[in-house]
Parts: C-alpha cells; structure tokens; sequence
C-alpha cells in the first residue's frame, strides 16, 4: 500500500484478518487470549461471532487468536525536508504528522510545539518516502500461549491447590518467606 487516504483504516492502530477479510481490531480486554474485530461502518458483521460493546460503547466482535489469519501494528512514516515523521492523519491533500527527528532548531521553525513533541501538516506534494509499517502481534502472542501451556505443568508440590489447615489451624503449603510470627522482638 502506498498512500494511507486510500486505506481503509486510520493512519496508526491495528489491524487483523479473519476468513480472508481485513478489520481493524483490538485486544479484547479481559477476554485474554483474544482480539476484537472491529467492522466499519458500512460492512457486515463477521459470522458466527457475538458482538460485544467496550467499555467506550463501541462494538467489537470478540475472536480467539488461533482463528486469526493476520494480527498486525500499523504506523506510516514520511519525510518532509528531510526529516522523518510518523503520519497521525492523511487528507487528499495534506498529510499530518509527528517530528521523529532530532533537530530542535528544524523543529522550531517549521513545527508546532505539543507538550513534548513537535507537530506538522505538510502538503502532499512536499512529501516523500512515505512506507507504511506492520508490525507482527500474532506470532509473538502464539509463542507466549504455548508457552504459559508448557509450564503450567509444572508446579512444586507446595504451591499444588488451596492451602489447608494443620492440626494446630494454620494454613501451610504456600508461605514462600518467613511469616510475621517467626520474628521475636
């Protein structure tokens, strides 16, 4: 992809593939393993997925992460003059976007400041290198699943289940440093 107006999705955030079709997604809070689909409007509705409303009252489409094709970052990058800026909005004849270099005085003169960082809209045809960017939420999240399966298998046999009474009714089985009855002063 080459120009981000053209993209169906903003400039900056997520996107996933599921059954082939591209959403802009999520992560599904407090639904750990999984991702939220996010339809625009106009499209339909992934099936077979219940619709949940987030906590913005947005709705997303809730999908485990193993029936995903595509889970990715994306970010857009440009120059202006020069200088490398990540895009934060695109209009057909403007792009905006944030300073990602180092040149105070650069930034001085042709930048608005924000907090600490410096802003700019530049007109299209001032615009050059502009790559969008994906980085990969998918396999990183597989490779932890897997893993947090692999050593659940391991437990010493101290920490297995609740802990019990004694016969004197103090739990034991879980106390990993001295208890505060241990100490005498």
């Amino acid at each position: 992809m080459t120009d981000p107006v053209g993209h169906p999705f903003p400039v900056r955030g997520e996107v996933a593939v599921f059954r082939g079709e591209l959403y802009r997604a999520r992560g599904a809070e407090g639904l750990w393993p999984c991702v939220e689909l996010l339809p625009g409007p106009g499209r339909t509705a992934p099936e077979e997925l219940a619709p949940r409303e987030g906590a913005d009252g947005s709705v997303g489409y809730p999908v485990p992460l193993e029936r995903l094709e595509a889970w990715d970052a994306v970010t857009w990058t440009f120059r202006w003059r020069r200088e490398l800026f990540e895009c934060t909005a695109a209009a057909p004849a403007t792009l905006s976007g944030d300073y990602l270099g180092s040149d105070e005085r650069f930034a001085k003169e042709h930048l608005k400041r924000l907090v600490f960082d410096y802003r700019g809209v530049f007109p299209r045809d001032e615009v050059t290198e502009l790559e969008q960017h994906r980085e990969d939420r998918l396999q990183p999240r597989h490779a932890l699943v897997r893993r947090l399966a692999e050593v659940d298998h391991f437990r010493p046999k101290g920490l297995r289940g609740p802990p019990r009474p004694d016969v004197s009714g103090r739990c034991q089985g879980r106390r990993l440093g001295p208890h505060r009855s241990d100490h005498r002063g």
